[in-house]
């Protein structure tokens, strides 16, 4: 290739690069251009920002949201939903730039705009600096121009800092908001002069938790026509709080005051500040202007005059505080220590009484009522009312609306008294009292005396209030009279008449209440009982007598009763106490008897009862002595009989157990029914169980003729005295039932097998038919010195012994076993009514039994005589065979001789002397007795085994050791012969 072409190559190559470039800058300056179409129509204009504001600080971790002005420039409202973006850059960018480099952004829906007006619009999201420091530039922008795109973007600048400090105003309060008592015209505060006030103002800070900033805190007043200032007053403050996102605070200004009246303006906040490390960075929210008036102006006026005891009556009462007047203080001002008067004159002009009203203080706008005392009467007077023209505070500006007048007349009010029973009865009992109040007219003069007075001349008692125990009275029928007198001596008499009567209460809560009264003393009787057991009374429709009570009032001297017809006993029944919570309240009825042992009710004459069903309480009245029976539905009892078996006894009788559980202490019910069905061991009916499906008409009838027995609730066990027949089984079922015998066969309990199905059980009368194996004895005469010292008797001096070995259980179980002494030939007796010696044995099979009887025992043994020792098995049923065959492997056959000779121990002959050993030497003799035992034998040949094998076995373990010690020699020469080859082979090479 030459080098002209590749001259030329090169310049291509530079030229297509450059082309490359220039393609580049192209489209990235498309990207930039802002991406804007003209669709959207009318004209809508960025007038600026409302916040944050234009070449402002704000703080760098603070979370704002942009707010900016919108005109309608068009002549329609503008369309609702254009959409204005928003974008944030760093550094001072112009729009464009800003843009395309922007680190954050965001939009604004513009709502729709009437022509001509500005409104400002907040956007959705929050901007936060996220620490970062310096100038951002942050522009905005529509989506889509309009017909007029010069004002559809707009762009500024603010600062963000680290270091962010400023202290704010709060525009919405004001310093007067907490001054009380001033006037206001037109919704402006009216002040007064040379008076002081403390004004206060409220605030936020943004301060860092390291910034300080010490700030020059007061007020400025301004005149308001004139446009120069009047007075200020500053103070130094530092103690703004810091370290959080504009803090409120409140602080108080220096105490304003001014001499001079007139209308003005007050500028009031932070006037200036230094601080570290910056000072306030936003000045235009630092101050508060409001606009004040300074007015001393005092106008009290009377506005109304009238009577205390109505507005509206045309006269006045005689008495204290029987006029009044409304006063209002219309000024600028508060005025201290007022005094107004009153005066009522006669129709010549003569003054007949006079009062007069203190206030302390009247502030501006408010009222105040006067109460005069009306000490006069008669008719044609006049009553004045003033309020002096000079004050303390100043001079009234308006005197004439400072008194009223007012003709009219006086009268003395009548005393019109009554009584107020404050605990009215058509009677009182005995041990109530009496509280009357007596009253007169309100506005009669006073003071109102009050007397009490019975039968006119017995003085009760004096002043407004008579209480009184009403036994005091005594019983019957009362009068009380109460005279009423007033200042001027006008007297009234009223009557109150009071009935007593003797209260009787019988109190048995919480079953529970009866109360009654009577003209003389008297007492209140019950009893209850319980319905008689298995008497229906007849009651019907399912449901039960349930319980019986009687009630009389009766005098106690005589026990007569004491009810006449006319007077009464109001009774509360509690049914949740006196009957079972098993019991429905809304099934009781109540009945009437007359007495306990009638069983023909009756329905209730009296006040019908009323049943409460929420408390569950039954009250009624009666006019008589009277016996109630009350009524009601029993449901099923909640009792059973758990664990019922069924168990084969003594001689093929049965034996019933089980556990009451339950509601056993119910008193409405009465026990245990047991029935009983016999059947043939091959099978036939018996009482179904709760597995099977519960049938009425079936337990009906099988309990028709199978009733055996009534046991109470409480017993827990029942032994059948009937026995069987051979080849016949039982059926037998256990049935609570209530004091009127109705059982109630769905709580049944009967004999099941192991599924618990209903089933039948055989008898057992057969005995066991074991026998002991080895039976047999031992007798000695005992030859002790003890014994014969016991009563002298050598013929006590005997025992036996008994031995035998248990025979193997039989197939149904394990047998215990007893033994009888007898002294006759057994042969056919029948021992069912002898005594044991010893009973329930037990053994284990081909183990020996043992038993020794002596002869100082009780009953004991004696020489010359026979005894027949006797075993007999009994079953666990305990069937025990009593039917005794001899001879036979269970009787043992005992004689005792007389081994009197054993008394005479001198005449027993001395032994023979033993032999000489062999040789002399008892060693010799000892080991030729030995020879004689096997055990010494046996020993001998193992020994002798041991020593011969031995001796053979020796000599090969010596024969083996010496060769397994050659083969090691030769071992260890091999290894040493190796190890030499190896050094020899390391040195040559």
């Amino acid at each position: 290739m030459s080098a002209v072409y590749k001259r030329l190559n090169g310049n291509q190559k530079s030229c297509f690069t450059f082309v490359i470039l220039l393609l580049f800058s192209s489209l990235s300056g498309i990207a930039m251009t802002p991406n804007a179409e003209a669709a959207a129509g009318g004209d809508l204009g960025i007038i600026g920002t409302s916040y944050p504001p234009e070449d402002t600080w704000m703080a760098a971790y603070d979370s704002i949201k942009f707010e900016v002005e919108i005109e309608n420039f068009h002549v329609s409202p503008s369309t609702s939903g254009r959409v204005l973006d928003w974008y944030v850059c760093e550094g001072i960018k112009n729009y464009n730039l800003c843009i395309s480099s922007s680190f954050e952004d965001g939009s604004i829906t513009i709502s729709s705009i009437l022509p001509g007006v500005v409104e400002t619009f907040e956007s959705s999201t929050y901007f936060n600096p996220n620490g970062f420091e310096g100038n951002m530039t942050i522009v905005y922008k529509f989506d889509q121009f309009d017909f007029d795109s010069s004002n559809d973007i707009y762009s500024f600048v603010v600062n963000s800092t680290t270091d962010y400090m400023d202290i704010k105003i709060d525009d919405d309060t004001s310093v007067l908001d907490n001054i009380e008592n001033l006037a206001s015209y037109n919704n402006n505060f009216i002040l007064n002069s040379n008076t002081s006030y403390s004004f206060e103002f409220e605030g936020a800070s943004h301060l860092c938790s390291t910034c300080q900033l010490n700030a020059s805190i007061g007020w400025e007043l301004w005149g308001f026509e004139s446009g120069e200032k009047v007075s200020d007053s500053f103070s130094n403050y530092s103690s703004f709080p810091t370290d959080g996102y504009y803090k409120s605070f409140t602080i108080h200004l220096p105490d304003f005051q001014h001499n001079d009246t007139g209308e003005f303006l007050l500028t009031y906040g932070m006037f200036s500040s230094f601080g570290s490390p910056n000072n306030d960075m936003i000045n235009e929210n630092n101050l508060r202007q409001e606009y004040i008036i300074i007015n001393d102006e005092i106008d009290l006026v009377i506005n109304q005059l009238s009577p205390s005891h109505n507005p509206s009556s045309p006269e006045y009462y005689f008495g204290d505080n029987m006029a009044k007047s409304t006063l209002q203080n219309n000024g600028n001002k508060s005025v201290n220590n007022l005094t107004v008067s009153m005066q009522i004159f006669n129709a010549v002009n003569e003054l007949q009484t006079s009062d007069s009203c203190s206030i302390e203080v009247i502030h501006p706008g408010n009222s105040f009522t006067c109460y005069f005392d009306v000490l006069t009467s008669g008719i044609f007077l006049n009553i004045v009312v003033i309020i002096p023209e000079i004050t303390e505070d100043g001079n009234d500006t308006k005197p004439s609306n400072n008194i009223i007048y007012e003709n009219t007349e006086i009268v003395i009010p009548s005393l019109s008294g009554y009584i107020v029973n404050n605990n009215i009865k058509p009677w009182y009992t005995n041990l109530d009292e009496v509280n009357l109040t007596g009253n007169a007219n309100l506005f009669a003069p006073g003071p109102i005396n009050y007397s009490w007075w019975y039968a006119g001349i017995i003085n009760l008692g004096f002043g407004e209030n008579l209480t009184i125990p009403s036994n005091s009275l005594g019983l019957g029928e009362h009068v009380i009279r109460l005279t009423v007198r007033d200042v001027f001596g006008n007297t009234e008499n009223i009557f109150e008449v009071v009935n007593v009567y003797f209260y009787s209460e019988e109190d048995k809560s919480p079953q529970y209440i009866s109360s009654g009264v009577t003209v003389e003393e008297s007492k209140i009787i019950t009893e209850t009982r319980l319905p008689t057991v298995g008497e229906t009374y007849g009651v019907g429709n399912s449901k039960s007598p349930l319980l019986m009570i009687s009630f009389d009032l009766i005098r106690e001297s005589d026990n007569q009763s004491l009810f006449t017809g006319s007077n009464w006993m109001d009774i509360e029944l509690n049914t949740s106490y006196l009957l079972l919570d098993s019991i429905p309240f809304e099934s009781l009825e109540v009945r009437v008897l007359d007495n306990f042992d009638d069983t023909t009710w009756a329905l209730f004459e009296e006040s019908a009862p009323l049943f409460n069903s929420e408390e569950e309480n039954i009250s009624f009245t009666t006019f008589r002595p009277i016996t109630i029976l009350l009524i009601g539905s029993v449901n099923t009892p909640n009792v059973e009989a758990i664990n019922f078996t069924t168990s084969m006894a003594e001689g093929g009788t049965f034996r019933l157990d089980w556990m009451p559980t339950g509601d056993i202490n119910n008193d409405y019910i009465g026990g245990w029914n047991i029935y009983q069905l016999s059947l043939p061991e091959t099978g036939g009916t018996v009482f179904p169980s709760s597995n099977q499906n519960f049938n009425q008409l079936v337990w009906d009838d099988l309990t028709t003729n199978s009733f055996k027995i009534f046991l109470p609730i409480t017993e827990s066990y029942w032994n059948d005295p009937l026995k069987l027949e051979d080849g016949f089984c039982t059926s037998y079922a256990i049935v609570p039932v209530d004091r009127q015998g109705t059982a109630y066969f769905e709580k049944a309990n009967v004999t099941t097998d192991e599924n618990g199905n209903g089933t039948y059980i055989c008898g057992d009368n057969t005995p066991p038919s074991s026998n002991a194996i080895q039976f047999n004895h031992a007798w000695e005469f005992t030859n002790s010195s003890d014994c014969f010292k016991i009563e002298n008797d050598w013929s006590m001096c005997y025992s036996v012994e008994l031995t035998w070995t248990w025979p193997e259980h039989e197939i149904d179980g394990n047998v215990t076993w007893n033994l009888y002494r007898i002294e006759q030939n057994p042969n056919g007796l029948d021992i069912s009514l002898a005594t044991p010696i010893l009973s329930n044995m037990e053994g284990a099979p081909m183990q020996t039994g043992n038993f020794t009887q002596y002869g100082w025992e009780d009953n004991g043994i004696r020489p010359q005589r026979t005894y027949y020792y006797i075993l007999t098995p009994t079953d666990w049923v305990g069937n025990e065979k009593v039917i005794i065959q001899y001879p036979s492997p269970n009787v043992e056959r005992v004689h005792v001789e007389d081994d009197w000779w054993s008394y005479y121990q001198h005449l027993i002959p001395l032994p023979p002397e033993p032999e000489e050993p062999p040789l002399g030497n008892e060693w010799l003799g000892n080991f030729s007795e030995s020879l004689e035992q096997d055990e010494f034998k046996y020993a001998g040949v193992v020994v002798l085994l041991t020593l011969c094998i031995s001796l053979i076995m020796l000599p090969l373990i010596i024969k083996k050791r010496k060769r397994l010690n050659r083969v090691i020699n030769a071992r260890n020469r091999q290894k040493m012969a190796d190890s030499m080859a190896d050094e020899f082979d390391d040195f040559f090479d």
